[in-house]
């Protein structure tokens, strides 16, 4: 078995760039990033550092890196380590966080290289696949976008944001709802939705 990656950009989800990666042999030396890299483990484990700590990561693991974390890693023990990757913009997590809570605040920190939360992992792979296969609407894959992203923003970043206070939605949703169904037979974005309503 030998090294793979595909590295793309979903230019419909603002540039976002994605990564599905099997590595054997390949190392990473240590480097940093000007975003976010949000990756799931599939399969194998890896050995790697971050934040001058070693870690071991496997199938099942999320790992988050910070813009500017130096980190380095490489596959675990003569196993296969099989991953896919997120790499969202400072921009796109601080509008998250905003959404979340209602209110401008801190960009998103995480505090933790490692995380086990099988949700929240489940649903980042699932939402990777589906933009991989471009199988979904527009407005489907950045309503899914979002909402991942706000739950691993929600559950594992440093002073995590409370969540907004729900109110009168009632005018908003029935504008959302007659846009919808105005233009039913176009691939609506979310951003579009949004200020119809």
């Amino acid at each position: 078995m030998h090294d793979l990656a595909r590295l793309w950009r979903a230019e419909d989800l603002g540039g976002l760039e994605l990564l599905r990666a099997r590595y054997v042999t390949h190392v990473f030396a240590p480097h940093a990033h000007e975003e976010f890299m949000i990756a799931v483990i599939e399969a194998g484990a890896t050995t790697a550092t971050c934040r001058g700590k070693s870690y071991v990561a496997g199938a099942g693991d999320i790992l988050l890196v910070n813009p500017g974390d130096v980190h380095a890693g490489h596959a675990a023990g003569g196993t296969v380590w099989q991953y896919r990757a997120f790499y969202p913009g400072i921009d796109l997590l601080g509008r998250v966080a905003a959404e979340f809570a209602g209110a401008r605040g801190d960009m998103p920190r995480f505090p933790h290289y490692v995380v086990r939360d099988p949700e929240v992992a489940a649903a980042l792979r699932r939402l990777h696949i589906m933009l991989e296969r471009a199988s979904a609407a527009l407005l489907e894959r950045q309503s899914l976008l979002i909402r991942a992203l706000a739950r691993l923003v929600a559950r594992h970043s440093a002073g995590r944001p409370r969540p907004r206070r729900v109110g009168r939605e009632h005018q908003a949703v029935r504008a959302a709802r007659a846009y919808l169904d105005a233009h039913a037979s176009e691939d609506v974005s979310l951003v579009a939705l949004a200020r119809a309503s």
